[in-house]
């Protein structure tokens, strides 16, 4: 139960202005980051190897402590964890801003990371706590929207940056933003703690889950290598990993997680059906650009325009999906959300060389309706499954699964497309679609195939989340 004090009339809104501002800030960072990479590695005279571990470190970082985050929140309150990692978000970003060498850098966006893990574990719990039940699709919705908000301010934002002030000013740009947010939140965010005193932090199930995330996150990285084989012992290490977290959490007396939370069928197939959504969601990302640049001739800038269509959409339509799902449940439109999702990967399938633009447009316009539809009503669905004392850890699971997803994705899609790319005479992905090789569609069809076979998955298992509970205003 929420605690009685929080005043419904006042605090969500306020509340939620300071969690948007937080959302906000980290989705900018991570798109204006990857606009800006080209021109850190030419400022550093570095190696591609090197200056990728910009983006990779950030990701390992924040999903190898998200769950360690959300456990922190539910201990210590999620104003706390929130605040603090506003904070550490910003000082990461000054950091970003003053590195002196690609090294420092990385390990500035490593600070950045961590103050990431506690901004998206305890968001969408500071949501869920202070949205009475029945406007908490709402909340989650607009949460949503902040997020597509800062995926498509992002790249022109960058762009503009980059052009007048160099990549230093996309980091000094997260200052003012960090500074309001954290003053605003000491000022308007309830203390928001529901867990009982004397609980303790588990740090052996944190360092087996952030270790087993690492192993993972790095096999993937390198199945998507071209020409490399695939990372099979790192696998069963991940693995291996994975099962002595899960036999650490039956045995502690204060786990990180309760597992018994997955006998929760609501709770654990939502978390599965978001899982699939970011595997198949991340493959279409991951190969429209060298199809709108290489096979089709499009500007770097044209196809950035294009590939906005995606998240301008979910930007529009999540508030509107959350609301609905507060008046009808989550089940329905989750599924046909999915099912939406699965008719913008036929649209993609169909695709060859001498396609309209138009068919292009219409996957990429299904793509952002059906996650919009979606993303909010699952994710509420996820929150609303859990008691009180564990919403930061339901929601550190919700950006798990995200981050997780997208990770496998990228490593599923890029072995799918390499071989069936040289089991049709291609060589990389990069010369078929210049040279407009018959390889590269190939290669095109069986990524997009796979992604609807994993969407199609996600359809069925969201359908069998059971029914949803009963509605109410209390």
């Amino acid at each position: 139960m929420r605690e009685k004090n929080i005043d419904e009339q006042n605090i969500p809104w306020a509340s939620f202005f300071c969690v948007a501002l937080g959302v906000y800030m980290a989705t900018l960072d991570g798109s204006i980051v990857a606009v800006a990479l080209p021109s850190i590695r030419a400022d550093f005279g570095a190696r591609l190897g090197l200056i990728q571990w910009v983006l990779s470190i950030y990701m390992l970082v924040i999903t190898g402590l998200l769950l360690a985050a959300g456990r922190v929140a539910d201990i210590v309150g999620q104003k706390g964890v929130f605040l603090g990692g506003l904070s550490v978000f910003t000082a990461g970003s000054l950091l970003c801003a003053a590195a002196p060498t690609a090294v420092t850098l990385i390990v500035a966006r490593g600070i950045q990371g961590i103050g990431g893990a506690m901004l998206m574990a305890a968001a969408p719990a500071i949501v869920t706590a202070t949205f009475p039940p029945s406007h908490r699709g709402r909340g989650l919705g607009l949460t949503g929207t902040v997020v597509g908000l800062g995926l498509t301010t992002g790249p022109p934002l960058g762009g503009l940056l980059l052009d007048l002030l160099g990549w230093r000013a996309i980091f000094y740009i997260n200052l003012p933003i960090g500074i309001g947010a954290v003053a605003y939140g000491l000022a308007k965010l309830p203390p928001l703690k529901f867990t009982k005193p004397g609980q303790r932090f588990d740090l052996s199930g944190t360092l087996l889950f952030s270790a087993a995330c690492a192993t993972l996150l790095t096999a993937s990285s390198k199945m998507g290598e071209h020409g490399s084989s695939p990372p099979y012992l790192i696998f069963i290490v991940s693995a291996i990993l994975f099962g002595g977290f899960v036999l650490r959490e039956k045995r502690a007396a204060d786990p990180l997680i309760r597992l018994s939370l997955f006998k929760n069928r609501r709770f654990t197939f939502a978390l599965a059906a978001s899982l699939l959504t970011f595997i198949s969601g991340i493959v279409s990302i991951l190969f429209l650009p060298f199809y709108l640049t290489g096979v089709v001739g499009l500007s770097t800038s044209t196809m950035g325009m294009v590939m906005m269509v995606t998240p301008l959409v979910m930007m529009s339509l999540a508030h509107w999906a959350g609301g609905l799902s507060d008046r009808i449940g989550y089940r329905l439109l989750t599924t046909t959300g999915l099912i939406i999702r699965a008719g913008a990967f036929v649209a993609f399938i169909l695709i060859d060389p001498d396609s309209s633009l138009a068919l292009t447009f219409a996957g990429l316009l299904l793509l952002g309706v059906g996650t919009a539809i979606f993303m909010s009503p699952n994710t509420s669905s996820v929150m609303g499954a859990v008691p009180p004392q564990m919403l930061g850890v339901a929601g550190s699971l919700t950006a798990v699964a995200r981050n997780l997803g997208m990770a496998l994705g990228v490593a599923l899609g890029a072995a799918v497309f390499d071989i069936a790319l040289v089991k049709a005479g291609g060589t990389s992905i990069g010369t078929a679609s210049l040279s407009n090789h018959p390889a590269f569609m190939t290669g095109w069809r069986a990524a997009m195939g796979m992604a609807l076979a994993v969407c199609l998955s996600s359809v069925v298992i969201s359908h069998l989340r059971g029914k949803d509970p009963e509605r109410s205003d209390n």
